[in-house]
Order: C-alpha cells, then sequence, then structure tokens
C-alpha cells in the first residue's frame, strides 16, 4: 500500500498507520534549520512522526523531541555541540547548542547536561535502553523493521 493511501487510510479510520512514520537509521545529523523544518512538518500532522532505527547523531537527536517518536532497540544517539560548519574541529557555535538543545524533552536534555555532551564537538553517545528509561517510547512492533 503506497505512503499516500496508507496516509489517507489513517486519517479517515483515526488510526496510526506505519508507513506514515519516517524510518530513520544511519542519520548522521545536518543543518539544524533543515531538521526543525522537518520535526516542525511532523508535528503538524497527528498521523507523521519517526521510527529512530540503529544510529543517530547530530541534529538527528532533534528527533527525540518530536510530537510522535519511538526507537526500537537498535537506535544510538551521538549528542555533541553544535560547531560552525564546514569544519567539525571549528569553534563550538553557542546559540546554535541551545537551539538543537530546545528539541530536547526533559530527561534526555537532563541526560545530555549531566554528560557534558553540548560541551563538545567531539560525540557522547546514548543507547536505547537509556533513551527509554528517559521516556522515549518503544515502537511497537508492527512499526519499523521490527
Amino acid at each position: 500500500m503506497s505512503k499516500r493511501i496508507c496516509l489517507f487510510a489513517a486519517m479517515i479510520a483515526g488510526v496510526l498507520c506505519s508507513p506514515a512514520l519516517a524510518q530513520q537509521g544511519g542519520d548522521p545529523g545536518g543543518r539544524i534549520s533543515d531538521m526543525m523544518g522537518n520535526i516542525r512538518q511532523a508535528n503538524r500532522h497527528a498521523h507523521s512522526g519517526f521510527v529512530i532505527d540503529y544510529q543517530c547523531n547530530s541534529t538527528c537527536t532533534m528527533k527525540l523531541g518530536a510530537a510522535h517518536v519511538c526507537i526500537t532497540t537498535r537506535a544510538a544517539f551521538g549528542f555533541h555541540a553544535a560547531h560552525v560548519r564546514p569544519d567539525p574541529r571549528s569553534a563550538v557555535d553557542p546559540d546554535s547548542t541551545r537551539t538543537m538543545a530546545s528539541y530536547y524533552p526533559p530527561g534526555i536534555l537532563a541526560w545530555v547536561i549531566r554528560n557534558n555532551a553540548l560541551a563538545t564537538t567531539d560525540f557522547i553517545y546514548m543507547d536505547a535502553n537509556t533513551a527509554h528509561s528517559l521516556g522515549i517510547p518503544w515502537c511497537p512492533r508492527n512499526v519499523g523493521n521490527w
């Protein structure tokens, strides 16, 4: 069933249709403004969201604060401070780092602060079990690659 048909059926039925969720995995991140747009678009639709499967680094971690997000046991997250592009070794960009952090739910943000993950441009990693213990829900087994 195509995503369009499935999304239409979900809207009519008022139930969540898994293909309407954006499958995520192996996402290295990117521009904060692009991710803000992706999250804003997903949050506008009751039947859209993110299935985070495998590695999710940098701005991809902002999806943890989306209205509809779930993770699989394979998910892992790499946090770091925002930096001036294109050189990842460049200085931390405090304003962009605050913007990125503003998307994290409270439990994730507390972990990120406690682990100084936004104080360096080096990655600080979190596994799926930790993310789940901080309030990020597991995906139902019929969503994503499960």
